[in-house]
């Protein structure tokens, strides 16, 4: 099924953030971690585990141009999902979305039934 207009979605991805520190938290400290970042998708797909279908996360593939390549930490991701079949290559970046981030971008998609849909 093809996308008619760019899906922009709420992307899970493991990447450097600040958090702040310290005593009275005046401190800001890096860390490499879980966070959401809002993309442009070029194709979302159902997840099947097990035979069964995913009712809860999507994946999805986005472009990541090459001055955000650093940003994203694809050893940490891989510990989040489990597995990390393609990483970045050629300036995609497979990861998940979340359904109840995205309620009513992804309605039309999960209400179609189909298990792909490409840009």
């Amino acid at each position: 099924m093809m996308m008619r207009t760019p899906m922009t979605l709420t992307v899970d991805v493991a990447a450097l953030t600040v958090e702040m520190s310290g005593r009275y938290r005046n401190r800001p400290v890096s860390i490499i971690g879980p966070t959401t970042v809002d993309k442009t998708v070029l194709a979302v797909r159902r997840i099947v585990e097990n035979g069964a279908v995913d009712e809860d996360r999507v994946e999805v593939e986005f472009f990541v141009p090459e001055g955000e390549r650093g940003m994203y930490d694809v050893a940490g991701m891989k510990r989040m999902r489990g597995e990390w079949p393609h990483g970045i290559k050629a300036g995609i970046l497979r990861t998940t979305a979340q359904v109840r981030n995205n309620p009513k971008t992804l309605a039309p998609f999960l209400a179609s039934g189909e298990m792909e849909m490409t840009a």
